[in-house]
């Protein structure tokens, strides 16, 4: 649509995102874009179904975290493993156990992902806090006191459980999931999509944001795989790469992702060796991803891809939206 015609909120988080070097601002554009283009009303009137936008999602409950949402995550340009091994010390990304370094897709493979059932969450009482003027007194008193150590105190001890893989890849920045009653309090979820966002370069070439594009569809296959190995009945799972303002859509699907017997190497890229026994591929690594044909007919002639707020952006994201209601109608 024009410029002058875009909504309100669409507006201030684009100009607020393009306005800022870093990647976070750009949350709130494409998540204005999934709540009220991809997926306002997907359902229907549904009473039954319905989807819902996760921010930081662990596609894999125990693999991709720690067993905990409240845990610190590396940033985005740390390694994508970390192992916690038990009777080891040192870097827990180089420390992994023999039995977890390599799996094959039919021994990880269970049964369909369990229903979602509500939990009861402990209750936080606030205790008596003193008053302000005695706190500030009292924090005063401590600068002023203050040595600075001579040596730093040791670290903590790891109060996670042994022998977990806290994070196998990076956690997509959106999950969209489908949702669908059973009972009252027992909900089935699958993955629709995933979205992974990175800021814009600030002097931006053709070549260099191909090659970003390129490094961002690498980590969004692998997201794709624990989106297959978390939950069997999930056979194709869409997925949005953006780049600022610039953005494609791809498709991942189970068979090409996770053929029956491949072999899952979980060690750190450093770490993995190849049929020559040299620890770098002899190739490039295959890009397994479908292009749609339908989305990517709208593309943008300058740079290749969609831009965000342009005509042809809001008729590649509206054939996005029917791809999404072909994958929902799959589920009962």
């Amino acid at each position: 649509m024009p410029e002058e015609d875009w909504p309100l909120e669409f507006a201030a988080a684009y100009y607020t995102a393009i306005h800022d070097s870093r990647e976070a601002p750009w949350y709130g554009l494409y998540a204005w874009v999934l709540a009220n283009v991809l997926f306002l009303k997907l359902c229907g009137h549904s009473t039954t179904q319905t989807t819902v936008t996760y921010a930081q999602y662990p596609l894999r409950f125990g693999i991709d975290t720690e067993g905990s949402d409240d845990l610190p995550l590396s940033s985005d340009d740390e390694d994508d493993v970390t192992i916690l091994d038990e009777g080891r010390t040192g870097n827990p990304r180089t420390s992994i156990p023999p039995s977890m370094q390599t799996a094959t897709v039919d021994h990880i493979m269970g049964s369909a992902s369990s229903p979602v059932t509500p939990e009861r969450l402990p209750v936080r009482r606030a205790s008596g806090a003193p008053s302000p003027p005695d706190s500030y007194i009292r924090l005063g008193d401590q600068l002023a006191n203050y040595n600075e150590p001579e040596t730093p105190p040791p670290p903590r001890p790891s109060t996670a459980p042994r022998n977990v893989i806290k994070r196998l890849t990076r956690i997509p920045d959106f999950v969209q999931l489908l949702h669908t009653r059973l009972r009252p309090h027992e909900f089935t979820k699958h993955a629709l999509m995933l979205v992974e966002i990175k800021k814009r370069r600030l002097q931006r070439d053709d070549d260099s944001l191909m090659l970003d594009f390129v490094g961002v569809l690498k980590q969004t296959q692998l997201q794709a795989m624990h989106a297959f190995l978390s939950d069997p009945l999930v056979d194709t799972v869409g997925v949005i790469v953006a780049i600022g303002e610039c953005w494609q859509y791809v498709e991942y699907d189970r068979c090409k992702v996770l053929p029956p017997g491949k072999k899952l190497d979980f060690r750190p890229e450093s770490q993995q060796t190849y049929s020559d026994g040299t620890s770098q591929s002899p190739e490039p690594v295959q890009q397994i991803y479908r292009v749609v044909k339908e989305v990517d007919m709208h593309y943008d002639e300058m740079t290749g891809y969609h831009v965000i707020g342009t005509p042809g952006s809001d008729m590649a994201l509206l054939a996005v939206r029917e791809q999404m209601l072909q994958m929902a109608q799959k589920y009962p």
